[in-house]
């Protein structure tokens, strides 16, 4: 059994098990009367067209005004024309695979309403197949069971890959897989795109191959290497046990000669050590010298801004004496002149 899309198309005939609204638009806007308190109107089916139809319908079930239908408002609708429908994530797999959000707009109803058919009746399909595997009525079938249903129905475009994707999101691995639980998947429609990723997958297990097998040959070479350098270094271990006794008496040697070095070199740094002392002493002098000097130039410089100090204050103290003088003078003049003024009056 392989999936294809169902040829059933809906045409205005398929919507009769939905009655239709008042062709008024203030009826369309006011009455929003649930489908199944409506008698049957498939007679008016027969002189509207498709359009029309999808149109009453659409806004029928727009409850809300949005210009969009939900996808519990799809499963309603789908209800209204086939017995039962189908569940509420096949309904969101139809909206994915058709319409451009999560929703549904007027211009998408017809093609959403096809693929939800073509699910419609490739469930009814299914379910006769899962209940042959079922054999104990449980509700349940295994997953080798449930992986064979979907070699099944997929033939060439099984992925395994999608499948081991599958098993591992599953809440409780290896427990019985229930119909609701694969329904969706096995009514997807395969695409080139399952193929490519197989193929992928298969690149690069070989080529995780290839680099295993290339790991393996550097890792023979390097034995094979490391079991050459093992002989030179025998080989070298020989030659320097001969050469031990020679090494040994120019080590001895060298030993006295860094003894002797090393004396000499602690004799320097003694002497070095005295010169720091002494260079550290004639400079703590001489920076002591130079605060005194610094200390000395400041007390001088204080005096001298005292000393200018006071000398402005005597000279203001100087002009402002004058300046009370010529005013009592100029005082004197003017009372001098107002007497004589007076004394010419009378």
């Amino acid at each position: 059994m392989s999936i294809v899309p169902s040829s059933t198309l809906f045409s205005p005939a398929s919507f009769r098990s939905i009655p239709f609204m008042s062709s008024r638009t203030s009826d369309v806007m006011v009455s929003r009367t649930p489908i199944k308190t409506i008698n049957n109107m498939a007679a008016i089916v027969d002189w509207i067209s498709k359009e029309e139809a999808l149109t009453d319908i659409f806004n029928r079930f727009d409850t809300d005004f949005t210009g969009e239908l939900r996808a519990e408002q799809l499963q309603e609708l789908h209800a209204g024309l086939r017995d039962g429908g189908i569940s509420l994530p096949q309904v969101e797999a139809s909206i994915e695979a058709v319409c451009a959000a999560e929703t549904c707009d007027r211009q998408e109803l017809y093609d959403v309403l096809n693929e939800m058919d073509r699910r419609f009746y490739l469930v009814k399909d299914l379910q006769w197949e899962f209940a042959m595997l079922d054999r104990e009525k449980k509700g349940t079938i295994s997953e080798r069971e449930a992986r064979f249903l979907f070699q099944a129905v997929h033939d060439d475009f099984f992925s395994h890959r999608r499948w081991l994707k599958f098993l591992r999101s599953r809440a409780a691995a290896g427990s019985g897989i229930s119909f609701a639980e694969i329904e969706v998947p096995l009514c997807n429609i395969p695409t080139m795109d399952w193929l490519e990723e197989e193929k992928l997958d298969e690149d690069k297990a070989k080529e995780e191959v290839l680099r295993r097998n290339k790991e393996k040959e550097r890792a023979e070479e390097e034995a094979r290497k490391a079991a050459e350098n093992k002989a030179r270094l025998e080989k070298e271990a020989a030659r320097r046990r001969e050469d031990a006794s020679r090494k040994k008496a120019e080590a001895e040697a060298a030993k006295l000669k860094a003894e002797q070095e090393e004396a000499e070199r602690k004799a320097r740094e003694k002497e070095e050590e005295r010169n720091r002392a002494k260079y550290e002493e004639d400079m703590k002098k001489l920076r002591e010298e130079e605060a005194k000097l610094r200390e000395e130039e400041e007390r001088l410089r204080l005096e001298e801004a005292k000393k200018l100090e006071e000398e402005d204050r005597k000279r203001r103290e100087q002009e402002e004496a004058d300046q009370k003088w010529k005013k009592e003078e100029l005082l004197k003049q003017q009372e001098l002149e107002r007497e004589r003024e007076e004394r010419g009056k009378q």
